[in-house]
């Protein structure tokens, strides 16, 4: 197969670049870093033509701001699935975001039937690129897979695995011991063997997937599994989870907080029911 992949240049991306051409598929990576113009639709259609899919990875990361800040993603998204189907693009494949089902749980973990939430300008701007995705290929002979990831966890992955990476390396004392919840992660060698999958199963098409390890990890629990793998010791101390987040609130670190005291948990039973796909 010969398969598009954009954002190839980050941390999925290229994961998943590499693990295509292992299998012997024919890979085009697209990255901002080459020059390529995602909202360029003749380039992009020009891109596209020939592939058997397309992957859809590229969108502004996680970082602070609001609605607009993120509005490039929905608009790059669009773009990037009209130039499939005008390419003739058998499969668009989207990653989204967990981000969209909302911030957390409160003990029934996300699945592919709740209504989103999203709670923050990335998420919405991720299910406004699904909204855009779906509106352009309705009807048209390439069908769309969405599927929306937790934190992808792997080595040199960034965001706030690197943070906590960062924490533990240079160890400093963390507020985390009495933190009592449950998240759920995704190994990055995990997420590409299902986007794999997504790529060339018939049953994957119009389909969206929830996906997860299966694994649900405290804060403490997954603090000490990095510490283990770095050989560095777990420094963590208690400390009130609500005044954490409450002090961290007065500096402007809410999201932060909240991400490291509440729970986030994914069902991925029906990706590993209709796909037969197991995290390995």
């Amino acid at each position: 197969m010969k398969i598009a992949v954009t954002g190839a240049s980050g941390f999925v991306g290229k994961a998943l670049a590499a693990r295509l051409r292992e299998a012997g598929q024919d890979v085009v990576p697209l990255s901002r870093g080459d020059g390529v113009d995602y909202e360029d639709l003749g380039a992009m259609t020009s891109r596209f033509e020939g592939a058997d899919a397309v992957v859809h990875l590229a969108a502004r990361a996680h970082r602070g701001g609001d609605d607009d800040a993120f509005a490039a993603n929905a608009r790059v998204a669009r773009v990037a699935a009209q130039a499939a189907r005008d390419a003739a693009v058998a499969r668009f494949v989207l990653v989204s975001s967990i981000g969209v089902n909302g911030n957390a749980t409160h003990g029934k973990p996300f699945t592919e039937d709740d209504a989103p939430a999203p709670a923050e300008a990335y998420a919405r701007s991720k299910l406004r690129s699904e909204h855009e995705v779906r509106d352009v290929l309705e009807g048209s002979a390439t069908s769309l897979v969405v599927v929306r990831p937790p934190l992808v966890d792997g080595p040199d992955a960034p965001g706030n695995m690197a943070k906590l990476r960062k924490a533990v390396v240079r160890g400093w004392p963390l507020p985390l011991a009495s933190i009592a919840n449950r998240r759920s992660f995704i190994g990055v060698d995990n997420l590409v063997d299902f986007l794999v999958l997504c790529v060339s199963r018939g049953e994957a098409a119009g389909e969206l997937f929830v996906v997860a390890d299966g694994e649900d990890l405290s804060t403490p629990q997954l603090v000490r599994r990095i510490a283990k793998r770095l050989g560095k010791p777990a420094r963590l101390f208690p400390f009130p989870p609500a005044v954490l987040v409450a002090l961290a609130t007065m500096l402007g670190r809410e999201r932060a907080a909240r991400s490291l005291c509440e729970s986030l948990q994914v069902d991925a039973s029906k990706a590993r029911r209709v796909l037969g796909w197991k995290p390995r």
